[in-house]
């Protein structure tokens, strides 16, 4: 790995660039005084003095004696993994907070943009975020392709099995819709078909709180949106194409 790719990595744990440099260059180096380690660094001895000693502190540096002479050391890479899972458990305690700021912000007319597989995702989780017991989840979706897409998608159906949702949704006719019917019921969902002819590249998803689109097409984009009347209208207009749908099911 090339030096400024682990100077990257190492920043990414927690160091700042300075820090990370010059926990590198103990690496390098091995025991050393504080001047060549601010030299390897690249950094002024006069500003090395009080990140050496943060570092120190921290437990990402040591001082070593080698009879009456004191060297500085590089703590083993394990030290650092050490302060990850500090940082973790620091922001695993601030979460509840930060979810109780998150939900209670106004939102309404906001609309979001998220881009590749993994903004998707996260669009998605913004929506399941909202969802409470009893709560609607209409969709209106090509399944086989919004299925393939990556297994996340798949295992997001159990989760929504278990917020006990009112869960309506509106297939494009392929094999695989037809096939779900069969388990619909395991999934707590009702499904009506569209006519054969219909194609879909989107998944459209209704809830009382947002809009999502979900473009099919890689690499993938999605739209949340919370507009109160957009989702209003939107949610009237599923209804009406379920009642459709259910009355050419009765005249079959």
């Amino acid at each position: 790995m090339a030096d400024e790719q682990i100077i990257k990595t190492l920043k990414m744990v927690g160091l700042s660039d300075k820090e990370a440099r010059l926990y590198f260059a103990a690496l390098v180096l091995g025991p050393t005084k504080i001047a060549a380690l601010a030299l390897e660094a690249g950094l002024k001895r006069s500003s090395a003095y009080p990140l050496v000693a943060e570092l120190v502190q921290r437990g990402v540096l040591n001082r070593e004696l080698q009879g009456i002479k004191e060297y500085l050391v590089a703590a083993p890479p394990e030290q650092l993994n050490s302060i990850l899972e500090q940082r973790k458990s620091e922001f695993s305690k601030l979460l509840p907070e930060l979810e109780t700021l998150y939900k209670n912000t106004p939102k309404r007319n906001a609309i979001r943009s998220f881009q590749g597989l993994s903004g998707v995702k996260a669009a998605y989780e913004d929506l399941m975020t909202d969802l409470k017991i009893g709560d609607y989840y209409w969709a209106i979706s090509d399944h086989s392709k919004w299925r393939s897409l990556d297994p996340y998608f798949e295992h997001l159906k159990l989760r929504r099995t278990l917020r006990d949702l009112d869960v309506r949704l509106i297939f494009q006719d392929t094999p695989a819709a037809r096939h779900n019917l069969q388990s619909a019921s395991r999934y707590k969902e009702q499904i009506r078909l569209l006519v054969p002819t219909v194609r879909l590249e989107t998944n459209t998803i209704v809830t009382p709180h947002v809009v999502l689109q979900h473009i099919l097409t890689a690499p993938g984009r999605a739209y949340l949106l919370r507009d109160t009347d957009l989702v209003r209208t939107q949610s009237e207009y599923f209804k009406l194409l379920w009642q459709a749908l259910g009355q050419k099911d009765l005249q079959k």
